[in-house]
């Protein structure tokens, strides 16, 4: 924002992907833009463009930050990681409202993000200081709230975030930016009944080596398609069967 000069104020709604894909065009351009009526004109590098302007009345209630509010300080690349670790476990089933949300925990000194399919559950935890005011907190996001906002943290500077619930809203804050979120109702479904409660076996395994080897067997298989796993006492024997063949 250095280079940033307002000559006069004035507030509008325009197309988020029409203006970021204006952006992304010309990186390192200067843009002009002006507002009159109900367009805007942005001038860049020997471009013009004219889009329309709606009236910033209608643009969704947001959350403002409050200074008050209780925050859960976490390294940007953390948060990005338990988001993208999670969500890929989700379903865009209509008819099942609660395999569409990822359930975000606040315990009393680590944060969890859970989601599920029905058939699958994945958990990221990862532990931090958590303000009172917030241990217990549980809240409901729908995925795709949450893969935007995995999105736009890519592109935010800064290595920390502070993460925060205010109202109807999860709130993103870094130095630069405010990202919010708003949370879905309902109930997420009983996901501990899933967990084991005793492991008593415990195999530790390259996650490199794994995912290597799965990535060969899903070749010939779709996805709905299931692998085996068998145990041997120095390897793990990965096998995949479909109507395409099998793969070992």
């Amino acid at each position: 924002t250095g280079d940033l000069k307002i000559a006069k104020e004035s507030s509008f709604i325009l197309p988020a992907q029409t203006l970021y894909k204006i952006v992304k065009a010309n990186p390192m351009d200067a843009f002009d833009i002006s507002h009159k009526g109900d367009s805007v004109t942005i001038i860049s590098n020997g471009s013009i463009f004219k889009l329309p302007a709606g009236n910033i009345k209608e643009f969704p209630e947001i959350a403002e930050e409050d200074p008050k509010n209780a925050v859960i300080m976490l390294p940007r690349k953390t948060l990005i990681d338990m988001f993208k670790k999670t969500t890929f476990c989700s379903s865009d089933e209509k008819s099942r409202y609660s395999l569409d949300i990822a359930f975000i925990k606040c315990n009393t000194e680590d944060i969890e993000v859970i989601c599920t399919d029905g058939v699958r559950l994945a958990i990221a935890k990862t532990e931090c200081e958590v303000p009172q005011a917030l241990q217990n907190q549980k809240v409901l996001v729908k995925v795709n709230t949450v893969k935007a906002l995995q999105k736009s943290l890519n592109f935010l500077a800064g290595d920390d975030i502070a993460l925060t619930f205010q109202n109807n809203f999860l709130v993103l804050l870094t130095d630069e930016a405010q990202i919010t979120g708003i949370l879905a109702q309902g109930k997420f479904p009983p996901y501990q009944k899933a967990i084991p409660k005793k492991t008593p076996t415990k195999v530790a395994v390259s996650s490199q080596a794994l995912l290597h080897a799965v990535t060969r067997v899903q070749h010939v298989i779709d996805r709905q398609d299931h692998i085996s796993l068998a145990f041997d006492e120095s390897c793990i024997i990965i096998e995949g069967r479909s109507s395409f063949g099998e793969g070992k």
